[in-house]
């Protein structure tokens, strides 16, 4: 399948939004490498998808289940990998900016009990799920798994053509 997935090794160029208060720009970066538990979020608010985190296996072995040991939250929806850069059936391509963390997992959360700091977030956390909603919105095409299949149709006509 055509794969949706946006790749660049410039991530930190891709405006997402400001936070006037905080004079910060967010970019696509911030929400691969830092705030991406909010945007899963946002991606399940949206469209119901579930949300997964890889983690490495330090996490369990410390028994720490917060923020540490989280190398990245997404979401799934069948066998489709989704973030902030697009949709993608391709586990190896979406994992691509990350191979680096070595040994992780991948499991299923459930954000109204395992992730206070997303359904009840502090102002900033709002405002980062805000501008996460308006962006996935805004390019609904990118993170809609109907456009995706709707995408690998057109793709797949073409290709008997």
């Amino acid at each position: 399948m055509e794969n949706c997935l946006f790749t660049t090794d410039n991530y930190e160029n891709i405006q997402i939004g400001i936070i006037d208060s905080e004079a910060l720009s967010l970019t696509m970066e911030n929400f691969i490498y830092g705030w991406c538990e909010y945007f899963a979020y946002a991606l399940h608010e949206e469209f119901g998808y579930e949300i997964f985190k890889m983690r490495d296996e330090f996490e369990e072995e410390n028994g720490t289940y917060g923020d540490y040991g989280l190398i990245h939250a997404f979401c799934k929806c069948g066998n489709l990998f989704i973030d902030v850069r697009g949709i993608t059936d391709s586990f190896s391509e979406f994992y691509e900016p990350f191979e680096d963390e070595g040994d992780i997992e991948t499991i299923r959360i459930d954000p109204y009990t395992s992730s206070p700091w997303i359904t009840e977030p502090n102002e900033f956390g709002t405002k980062l799920i805000e501008i996460a909603k308006k962006y996935i919105l805004e390019h609904e095409e990118q993170y809609n798994v109907n456009c995706y299949f709707k995408a690998n149709k057109k793709t797949k006509d073409i290709e008997r053509g």
